[in-house]
Order: structure tokens, then C-alpha cells, then sequence
């Protein structure tokens, strides 16, 4: 637009107008003059206007109305190039643009500049008040809706208060106090940003512009961060650091105190990765330890706070552990407790077959890792005797062959003397005989609630679970019972016979009869349900025999095997499966009941086959994926297979221990009853339990994964709390 206008006056003689910077210049009659703006009056006419200069009429060409307008305008503004735009929400004409450099202040900045559709009427000294549009102008000091009237008059209304935003389908609609601002139609956004900044605080500004354009214009973010951290923000100077410029170890230490307060806050609103709020939290660490500031301990754990709430869901429990120091850096450990107690809530409960070394090739469940360590740094953390008490036990009961994990302190009586049995067994030669007399253990029926809620093993609780594991066994004709104690001899040993009605008194189970089976391979035990029921005892473990068990041991086995009755599934312990393989995805088991030697003559039980397809689900998972089947040898895959079934012998192990009252003779019992067993017992006295247990073969896999099962989940049992409950009971 041109800085001059050519007309012809009244009299048709011709005039210049023409600006100078902010002075307005008429050529006349052979004259110039300088025009002040209130010798003027601009008058709209009907075809055309005209500038009425004192007496003076100056008609204005046709068309030029607008041009003539804007020239005046012009110089109220001393208007030189005009600016495009800078980033900002919305472009500014020269005349706005010259107007705000008269209007900021010497270290103010223009944050905002938004369009909006409400009217404010502009008095003007060259013509009437006009109703125009303003703009919402927000700077890093005051806030305000300006108008510009047509000829250079600017109305400015100051904004103050707090701030709402409507945002409907076509417009957004602001108020601030009283005040209310409407967008153009459909041009609601730029309104809707900028309107919170109104209610900022006037040094946050200038952050809050930033955080708008770090994402998409980090170059205009970073121009606005640099003003602001010239006028003394250091919090800008912080934010400059997360674009990329500076450490944040020399920006912290130069906080203002007021600030700490805002860095969680700040963090937030910025969208801090989970990596620059780590670094903050590592620098407000170092300025605890070196100026002991409570402001800084209060704004780092708000911002580990925050750190939690933005990481990846899949390395919460990980960022909690790798944290923990910071927490206990600043005088927050039971915060990061609760932190670690949820994630321990939150983990499925350990499966059977996780207490052990894992039956296949693979290491450790992650799982069961993530358990470990959040148990050890709950342990690390807590100062309760009791709580640590907790811990431990679960520590032990997740690692029951390290013997580390039963050398550590107890706090109660009870458990710290069930503790050091463990501790006793692991140890090298710990499942040497004993030496002295063993006494029983008195006892007494149980009630049913007490069998049901704490005997059996949790995961057979579910009536469903065990139901599941027994449908994968063929149904088994019952053998013969009366054949079979035509050709065995009673059993006459008293302590077993003791141990034999102990049993029925503490399960609640009708009376059985006890025979003795022999032969070349009369070992083993073995309980058939009937009227009555039956019990066969290998000859071999009684005294004189080459697997002869102690008082203790007989204990334990007879009242693992009595408990078969009372559980209701008698049979389908592991003597009853002998091979297994999957096809289609489905469990089949190809069953072949065989007895204890002396009864083989007598029947031969062949079983259907039987399918399972949710047996995975049922135990954990942990079953092998194929399973060979083999002549009457038992091989590891074999033993796999068993393994999952054990979940039921579990339950039985568990009234065998309470029997016994003795862990080493429980554990003497569980080797000397199978052939593997007795073949390892001398090498696990020599070298120790854990030291067996844990030895793997070829593959790598487990070398005696049933018995490291079994005897896993005995020791984990005389540490828990269900044993506790059950010696309780038979106490009463």
C-alpha cells in the first residue's frame, strides 16, 4: 500500500497526502503542512468520502476510501515494514505490529496474539466510535482484549481473573472474570490454547508458550525459553535442558526455593520422558545430600511420583526397583514399600512347579525373578520384625534349596525353630539317619474346614483343579482286595501300625488294613479305597529290609498315603501313570495301573484314554510339550509328565509331615520310598540336599524334578502359614 494519496479538492484543485513516519502531510495550494490528528475529521460519504482538514473539504477519490483510511492510520503507528509471522498463533498487520512495539514494555514479550469474534466500540477523535474484533493479547506481563479502529484509535481492556473455556462445535467461548470472548466460527483452537495463559502467573508464561511449540517448532520453543531465562527464569533454563541445551546438574543447584514446588507440576505440563525426570530427580538428590534442602526432597519425590505415572506399564515393576535407592536417598522408604507391595499384589501367586528348578530347559520364570526381588528389597526396606518375617519365609519358600535364604534372622519363636530344620536338612549330611529315638508326635482328628482350608495344597483347593487332574486319568478297575490279602501277610510292625491308625484319627478316615507286600521288588507304598480300605507296605522298608525307614520315616509315608483316602483321590497317585504324549494340542495318557509285585499275579488293569485340553491352564503351564512314550522305564520326560500330576501327591506329602512331625524324616521318607530316591540318597547326604536337587542333566534340564517337587513344597509347607494353623488345631 502506497505512503501517499492524490486527490483534487472541491475546486478541482490537486492535493497530496503523504506520510513520514508518524507525521501525516498535506501538499496544497502550493503548500505543505504537517496535519495533527485532532485538526482532522474523516467523513464517510454517500459515493465518496472525504478529509475534512479545519475549513478545508477534501473529497477522496473513488475507490481510495480504504488506502486513505489506512495511511492515516499508519502514521498514528509510525508503521515501517510489515511483519509476517513469527510462530506465533496468528499474524499481526504492520499496523498491530507497530502499535505493540510502542505498546510492550523494555523486557516484555508477546506470548499471544489470537483473533476473536467480540465486538469492542473504539472512540475516535476523526470520526464516530466504530465496533471492531479484537485480538486477546497475552504477554509474559499483563493480558488484554485490543481493538483497532479504521484510522489508528486502539481501545485496550485489561484481563483479569480466573478463566473458564467453552469449547462447543463451532465456536469456543472464553470468560475471564466477567469478561466473555468469543472465537470466530470454526476457528476455535488458537482461543482455546491461549486462554489458561490469562490466569498464569505472569513468570510462567513464557514456559507454558514453550511447552505449546517444544514438540512441533522446538526453535521457536527455545527462542521463548532464552527471553525468559534472560529475565531471570531458571525454571526456562530447565526446560532449555530438556530441548537440549545445558545439564541439568548446573541448572538445579541454582533453583530459588519458591521453585522446587513447581518442578512436578512443570514436569508434567512439559510431557517429561521418564529419562529427563530421572536425571532431575538424580541432580535434587545431590542437593539434598549437599544442602540438606527439604524443598528439594519434597519436589524429587513428587517428581519420581510423576516418573511412575508417564514410564511404559511393561518396566513399572523394574523402574521401581531400579529406583528404590532414590526413595530411600530421601527419607521415603515406606512409600517405596507400598510402591513394591502393590506390584507383589499384583503378581499371579507362585505356581508348584515354580518352587523348584524349572523341569525343562529354560531358566527361572520371569515371574518368579520379579517375586525374588521384590521381596528382597521389601525385606531391605522394612523395619517391622514381622514384616520381615514375611518376607524371608516367602524368600525361602521361593528358594528352598539355598540355604542362605534359612540362615537369616527370625523374629518369631515358632518359625525361627522351624527355620533352622530347614537349615539343619540342607546342610551337608543333613540327611544322614537319625541318631536316638524318635518320639511321635501326639495327635488328633482334624476338623474339616482345617483339612480343607490348610492341609491340602492351595492349588488343590479348587475342587474344579482337582477334577481336572483326575479326568486326565482313565478310571481303574479296583483290584481284587480280598485276593490280595489272601497272599500278603499283616502288617505287624507297631509303629507303623501306630502310624497307620495316628493317621485315620487325624484325617477322619474309616479304619484300613495294613498288609505287607513281598517279593523281589516289595517296596513302596501303596493304599487301594475299598470296604475296608487297603494299605500295602513293601517289605523292604521295614526293619531288616534293604530300604528300611525309621519310626519317623514310616510316619511320613503312611500318612501320605492314608491321605490319598481323604482327599478323595486314591487313585491316581504317580504309581498309576507311566507314559504320556501330547497330539493336537490335547493331554493323552496312556494308563497302565500296576501294583506292588505281589498283586500283579492277580489282575492286569488296562485304562482308557483320557483327554484334557486345559491341563496347562490348570497347573501353571509348566507341562513339557511332548512326552515319549517307553517301555516300564521311568526317564526324565516321563518324570515331567508326573510332575504335573503331583499337584494331588502334594496335598499328601503335606498330612505325611504333620504325621511325622520330623522334616528330616519326611524328606529320609520321600527318597527311600522311590527306586531314583534311594539311588541319590547316599550322594545328597555327601554333597547336600540343595546340591542334588539342583544338578541338571545333558540338556540341562532338572536331573530328579520329582523329587526336588516334592521336597520343594515340604519344606515350603513347615514354614507357612498353614502349618502353623494345623499344629494349632492339634494343639487345641
Amino acid at each position: 500500500m502506497s505512503d501517499e494519496l492524490r486527490g483534487v479538492d472541491e475546486n478541482d484543485q490537486p492535493y497530496v497526502l503523504r506520510r513520514e513516519g508518524r507525521r501525516l502531510l498535506l501538499e496544497h495550494e502550493g503548500e505543505t503542512k504537517e496535519l495533527e490528528r485532532q485538526t482532522l475529521r474523516y467523513e464517510l460519504g454517500r459515493l465518496r468520502d472525504a478529509l475534512l482538514v479545519g475549513t478545508t473539504k477534501l473529497p477522496i477519490p473513488r475507490g481510495k476510501g480504504s488506502a486513505a483510511r489506512e495511511l492515516i492510520a499508519k502514521a498514528a503507528f509510525d508503521v515501517a515494514e510489515p511483519a509476517g509471522e513469527e510462530g506465533a498463533l496468528a499474524a499481526r498487520t504492520a499496523s498491530e505490529q507497530a502499535w505493540l512495539a510502542s505498546w510492550l514494555g523494555e523486557n516484555e514479550e508477546l506470548l499471544a496474539w489470537v483473533p476473536t469474534a467480540t465486538e469492542l466500540s473504539v472512540p475516535s477523535t476523526l470520526e464516530d466510535a466504530s465496533s471492531v474484533e479484537a485480538l486477546l493479547a497475552i504477554t509474559t506481563e499483563r493480558a488484554a482484549l485490543v481493538a483497532f479502529g479504521p484510522l489508528g484509535d486502539v481501545r485496550v481492556d485489561a484481563l483479569e481473573g480466573e478463566v473458564s473455556v467453552d469449547r462447543g462445535l463451532a465456536r469456543t467461548t472464553v470468560r475471564v472474570g466477567d469478561r466473555k470472548i468469543e472465537s470466530p466460527l470454526g476457528r476455535g483452537e488458537s482461543l482455546a490454547l491461549a486462554a489458561p495463559w490469562v490466569a498464569l502467573p505472569p513468570a510462567s508464561r513464557a514456559r507454558a508458550v514453550a511447552t505449546h511449540f517444544r514438540a512441533k517448532q522446538p526453535a521457536v520453543a527455545a527462542a521463548h525459553l532464552r527471553r525468559a531465562a534472560r529475565r531471570g527464569d531458571v525454571l526456562a533454563e530447565l526446560l532449555l535442558v530438556w530441548l537440549g541445551y545445558g545439564a541439568v546438574e548446573e541448572v538445579v543447584p541454582r533453583l530459588p526455593g519458591e521453585t522446587f514446588a513447581e518442578l512436578a507440576s512443570l514436569a508434567d505440563a512439559w510431557e517429561a520422558t521418564p529419562q529427563e525426570r530421572g536425571a532431575l530427580v538424580d541432580a535434587l538428590v545431590s542437593e539434598v545430600e549437599a544442602q540438606a534442602n527439604d524443598d528439594a526432597r519434597t519436589a524429587a519425590l513428587e517428581v519420581l511420583e510423576g516418573r511412575r505415572r508417564v514410564r511404559s506399564k511393561d518396566d513399572a515393576l523394574d523402574d521401581d526397583l531400579r529406583w528404590m535407592p532414590r526413595f530411600v536417598a530421601l527419607g521415603a522408604s515406606p512409600r517405596v514399600r507400598e510402591h513394591l507391595r502393590a506390584h507383589l499384589a499384583e503378581l499371579p501367586a507362585p505356581q508348584v512347579l515354580e518352587l523348584v528348578p524349572q523341569l525343562g530347559t529354560d531358566e527361572r520364570p520371569p515371574m518368579h525373578a520379579q517375586r525374588v526381588a521384590l521381596l528382597e528389597a521389601i525385606d531391605t526396606l522394612t523395619s517391622e520384625p514381622e514384616s520381615h518375617d514375611d518376607a524371608r519365609r516367602e524368600l525361602l519358600q521361593l528358594s528352598p534349596f539355598d540355604a542362605s535364604r534359612a540362615a537369616v534372622a527370625f523374629e518369631s519363636p515358632r518359625l525361627r525353630a522351624r527355620v533352622e530344620e530347614v537349615h539343619a536338612l540342607l546342610a551337608v549330611g543333613g540327611l544322614a539317619p537319625h541318631e536316638g529315638g524318635f518320639v511321635a508326635p501326639s495327635v488328633k482328628q482334624l476338623e474339616r474346614p482345617v483339612i480343607d482350608r490348610h492341609l491340602r495344597h492351595p492349588l488343590t483347593r479348587d475342587r474344579s483343579v482337582v477334577d481336572r487332574l483326575q479326568a486326565l486319568i482313565a478310571d481303574v478297575e479296583v483290584p481284587d482286595l480280598a485276593a490280595i490279602r489272601s497272599f500278603a501277610r499283616r502288617l505287624d510292625h507297631t509303629p507303623a501300625l501306630d502310624a497307620v491308625t495316628d493317621a485315620c484319627v487325624m484325617l477322619g478316615t474309616s479304619g484300613v488294613e495294613a498288609f505287607v507286600s513281598q517279593g523281589g521288588k516289595a517296596h513302596g507304598l501303596r493304599v487301594f479305597e475299598g470296604k475296608p480300605s487297603t494299605l500295602l507296605f513293601g517289605a523292604e522298608h521295614l526293619p531288616g529290609g534293604a530300604h528300611a525307614l525309621d519310626d519317623g520315616e514310616v510316619r511320613f509315608a503312611i500318612g501320605a498315603e492314608i491321605a490319598h483316602l481323604a482327599f478323595d483321590h486314591a487313585r491316581v497317585s504317580t504309581s498309576e501313570v507311566w507314559a504320556g504324549a501330547w497330539q493336537t494340542g490335547k493331554a493323552t495318557l496312556s494308563v497302565a495301573l500296576t501294583l506292588l509285585p505281589l498283586a500283579e499275579r492277580f489282575a492286569h488293569w488296562g485304562g482308557r484314554i483320557a483327554t484334557a485340553s486345559g491341563i496347562g491352564e490348570a497347573i501353571g503351564g509348566v507341562l513339557p510339550k511332548k512326552a515319549k512314550a517307553t517301555t516300564d522305564h521311568l526317564g526324565v520326560e516321563q518324570e515331567q509328565l508326573l510332575a504335573a500330576h503331583q499337584l494331588l501327591q502334594l496335598s499328601a506329602d503335606r498330612a505325611g509331615a504333620v504325621l511325622a512331625g520330623d522334616l528330616r524324616a519326611s524328606v529320609r521318607a520321600l527318597f527311600l520310598v522311590t527306586t531314583t530316591g534311594r539311588a541319590e540318597l547316599p550322594t545328597a547326604i555327601r554333597l547336600g540336599l540343595g546340591e542334588l536337587l539342583r544338578r541338571r542333566d545333558a540338556s540341562n534340564a532338572v536331573a530328579h524334578p520329582m523329587l526336588a517337587l516334592r521336597t520343594a513344597a515340604v519344606i515350603g509347607f513347615l514354614v507357612d502359614d498353614d502349618h502353623e494353623a494345623v499344629a494349632a488345631a492339634l494343639a487345641r
